[in-house]
């Protein structure tokens, strides 16, 4: 929701927070018209 208010397109999240959540929001951002970008630091 945050980044929905500043404008952006984009919102990045971390393989580490689990499938579950990775799945709810890649519900939210299809919803909201959002690219949901997965990122993993080595």
């Amino acid at each position: 929701e945050f980044g929905k208010q500043l404008g952006s397109i984009i919102i990045m999240i971390d393989l580490v927070i689990g499938y579950t959540a990775i799945q709810s929001m890649a519900i939210w951002a299809r919803a909201n018209d959002m690219i949901l970008h997965l990122h993993r630091a080595g």
